[in-house]
This record gives structure tokens, C-alpha cells and sequence, in this order.
């Protein structure tokens, strides 16, 4: 049985991520835009930080 991660925006706190844990684990260091306010989210050891605009290595964004 999963144990689900439900990660949320940094800036406006709307869900961005809901997956397993073992799935969040491997998305680390990616930055996530928030479809409700376009806001930068950093994945860092399974949470969203404030993402530095000049340290981008990639976006996801979904649709």
C-alpha cells in the first residue's frame, strides 16, 4: 500500500503534486510552476521551497 505525498504551492498553498512517496523521492530538485499563480516551486527533500529564478535547472509544469 502507497503512502501519498500532497505537496502544495509555496506562494498561494493550492495543491500542486499528489503521489506516492516513492515517486515524490525522485522529482527532487525539480522546480514546479503553480498553474493558480504561476509561482516557482523548488522540490527539495520531499517539500516546496522558494525557487531562485537564476538556479532553474528545469520547470514542470502540468495541464
Amino acid at each position: 500500500m502507497y503512502k501519498f505525498t500532497c505537496l502544495r504551492c509555496y506562494n498561494c498553498n493550492s495543491v500542486i503534486i499528489n503521489l506516492p512517496e516513492s515517486e515524490v523521492e525522485k522529482l527532487n530538485g525539480l522546480t514546479f510552476q503553480c498553474e493558480c499563480c504561476d509561482y516557482l516551486n523548488l522540490l527539495s527533500n520531499s517539500r516546496f521551497i522558494e525557487a531562485a529564478k537564476e538556479n532553474l535547472k528545469s520547470i514542470c509544469s502540468f495541464s
